[in-house]
């Protein structure tokens, strides 16, 4: 028997693109009681999305892809600057990018 209190518990593939997906602010502790949740919620012996707590299923809180990506790519910037502790020539150089696009400070 499993910590879950199931002999065997399978995660459906949504169930398992959500949980991959969701960015867990209380990390471990918080995967693994959503977990013990969804398990004591299925009845087929899967956990389905639908088993999984609200806040792992509120796709309204996910950012547009753009959006998303401009993000990324700023914190990218940044990254890289820091790591050219500030050149701008070597920055640019790495990033393959214009002086005008890099992030200020």
């Amino acid at each position: 028997m499993s910590d879950l209190g199931k002999d065997e518990v399978q995660i459906g593939d949504r169930a398992q693109s959500l949980l991959q997906s969701y960015r867990w602010p209380g990390n471990f502790k918080e995967l693994q009681e959503a977990i013990e949740h969804a398990a004591g919620q299925c009845s087929d012996g899967t956990i389905h999305a639908e088993n999984l707590p609200e806040r792992v299923n509120d796709l309204s809180e996910w950012s547009k892809l753009a959006d998303y990506i401009e993000e990324a790519t700023l914190e990218y910037k940044r990254r890289v600057l820091q790591a050219c502790q500030g050149d701008l020539e070597l920055a640019t150089e790495v990033l393959g990018c214009e002086q005008g696009q890099l992030p200020s400070s």
